[in-house]
């Protein structure tokens, strides 16, 4: 798949571009619940950042959080296994 993202100046229309990417291939796959999920999340978000766009940076600083919280979860099984070695 291109990354379109790239060719967007905004941020937030880029972030938006992603979730519409991301629902359509749940839909693809037949996961229309998942699909829901996803927009009933973002359409609440959406809600709160009208009344106050510092929302989508606490939902940025937070997905950002989640994402490294699944990288790390693996890497901290590798050195629990390379402490067990020694």
């Amino acid at each position: 798949m291109i990354n379109a993202t790239s060719s967007f100046q905004s941020k937030a229309f880029e972030k938006q571009f992603t979730i519409n990417t991301k629902v359509l291939c749940l839909l693809r796959r037949g996961e229309s619940k998942e699909a829901m999920r996803v927009l009933t999340e973002r359409n609440a978000v959406l809600k709160l950042a009208d009344k106050d766009p510092r929302v989508l940076q606490l939902v940025d600083a937070r997905e950002a959080t989640q994402e490294l919280e699944a990288l790390a979860k693996p890497l901290s099984k590798d050195v629990k296994l390379d402490a067990g070695e020694n």
